[in-house]
């Protein structure tokens, strides 16, 4: 399992549980409208709070889902078939 610290301090733990609350909220947005079932389709969503983190070369190559690289796994769905299971190409966040 994904964890930020193993006992934040209270004002930190309601911020992870309101983190967590979008990321649930996210996903079942995604789930919902069908984005994550269209062939060819894929997605990589991680737990990181930066809003920026595909812009740095450091963190597009170490932003990890489940021990994917971001940058690996863009590269896969890339030189994927259009027709691929999504699945093979949606590495979804953990809760903090």
């Amino acid at each position: 399992p994904c964890r930020c610290s193993p006992s934040p301090p209270a004002d930190v733990a309601r911020d992870v549980r309101t983190s967590n609350r979008m990321i649930r909220s996210f996903l079942a947005d995604l789930r919902a409208a069908g984005l994550l079932r269209r062939p060819g389709g894929g997605a990589f969503i991680s737990s990181c709070n930066e809003h920026v983190a595909s812009l740095s070369a450091a963190d597009y190559g170490s932003t990890l889902v489940g021990g994917t690289a971001m940058a690996s796994a863009i590269a896969r769905w890339w030189h994927a078939p259009a027709d691929a299971p999504p699945e093979q190409h949606t590495y979804l966040p953990c809760e903090l």
